[in-house]
């Protein structure tokens, strides 16, 4: 199945924070009573309360997606979806970019419950790092949309079904007759057991299925591309 393809492990924050101290250089009698009482504690209170609650309640939430070893970076639209046992979240909706938008239905999970990032691209530059191969999966195909699912929660989701799936392309899919999802792992594109679709006017669907089983790995990232030809 084109989501229980484990792709990368990822989730490391990132910070920095740095410290400086100054030292004095006089040294007479007279310069040690007046340097000594000045100097402490001025410079204690002033920096030390003041660097470590502005710099890291920002620097982490901001730096961890982009700085997470393996992590892509999708500059598309962006969504969260938030699971629960046994229930069916409400509909993912990617909005449009550059033409392009998409909904994902997911079933019920019978495990696993958190939030989980969906985001897309077109892997044009939009990517970073600019390192994701282009989907590659299927002999002739042109890869059209990239989609990213990212579970930062400790707990896998797991939902007896694959998602029903919705691409419309406000350019139309040309003379395509077929599409498929294709997963990313391992370094390599390959083809899902997701059937392929063909395109109706400017939109693919490919249809939820409960011949197959997905799998939101914790902690991780999966990429799935739709290619037609």
């Amino acid at each position: 199945m084109w989501f229980s393809m484990r792709v990368f492990a990822v989730l490391v924050l990132a910070g920095a924070v740095v410290a400086c101290q100054g030292g004095n250089t006089a040294a007479p009698p007279t310069a040690a009573p007046t340097t000594a009482p000045t100097t402490g504690p001025t410079t204690s209170p002033t920096t030390n309360p003041t660097t470590s609650p502005t710099t890291n309640p920002t620097t982490s939430p901001t730096t961890s997606p982009t700085t997470s070893p393996g992590l892509y970076t999708f500059g598309g639209s962006s969504t969260t979806t938030t699971f629960s046992v046994g229930q069916a979240p409400a509909l993912t909706s990617l909005a449009v970019y550059h033409g392009i938008s998409a909904t994902i239905q997911f079933g019920a999970p019978t495990s696993g419950s958190g939030p989980v990032q969906i985001s897309d691209a077109l892997n044009n530059g939009d990517i970073s790092p600019n390192t994701l191969p282009a989907d590659n999966a299927t002999s002739g195909a042109t890869p059209i949309f990239y989609i990213s699912i990212y579970n930062a929660n400790s707990t896998e989701i797991d939902i007896n079904s694959t998602p029903a799936v919705t691409v419309t392309d406000s350019n139309g899919f040309g003379s395509a007759t077929a599409c498929t999802l294709d997963s990313y792992n391992n370094g390599a594109w390959k083809n899902t057991q997701v059937p392929s679709a063909a395109p109706s006017g400017t939109s693919v669907t490919f249809p939820a299925s409960t011949l197959g089983k997905l799998q939101i790995t914790a902690n991780a990232q999966q990429i799935v591309a739709l290619s037609c030809k």
